[in-house]
Order: C-alpha cells, then structure tokens, then sequence
C-alpha cells in the first residue's frame, strides 16, 4: 500500500481533519533529505506522520551504516527517539 493511502487511512479511523498542519523540520545534516512532520488537528488519538523527501529505504538516525544500495539516510530525524517520545507522550 502506497505510504499516503496508508496515511489517509489512520487520518479516517482517527477522525482527523483532512488537511495537516505541515512543517518542515530543521534541516541539520547536508545528505540531501529534507524532513516534513505532518500534525492532523480533530483527531481521537494523536496523528502524525513524518514524510522525508529524498531518503532511501532506511531507518533514519541509524547509527548502523547499510548497504548504499538502500538510498540515502535521513540524518534529521532520529526514528527511534521519536517513536519512544511518541508512545511516552500516549502513556505507553
């Protein structure tokens, strides 16, 4: 399933509103990508959605370095420190 139909999934069974508040992230590391964080606004349940434009096939923040074949890795976003924040924030 394309990334935004999934999106759009979550953004329906949450009740959100349709359009996010978008807002680019700081742009810290020059590796090309640029970090979008998507905020949806009337939502039961917090939705969110981070979209990295020109990043590749990996996990980004990761320290581990992979096979250069997978794309670029987003140095802007620490995936796993922003899940923890996230679920920490939910009470989880």
């Amino acid at each position: 399933m394309p990334i935004l139909e999934h999106v759009a999934g979550w953004r329906s069974r949450n009740g959100c509103q349709d359009t996010p508040d978008v807002r680019e992230m700081p742009d810290l590391f020059d590796e090309g990508t640029v970090v979008q964080r998507w905020d949806y606004a009337g939502c039961r349940a917090e939705t969110l959605f981070y979209r990295i434009e020109g990043g590749g096939h990996t996990w980004p923040g990761s320290p581990v370095n992979l096979n250069p074949a997978l794309g670029v890795k987003s140095l802007d976003l620490v995936a796993t420190d922003s899940i923890v924040v996230f679920f920490l924030r939910q009470g989880l």
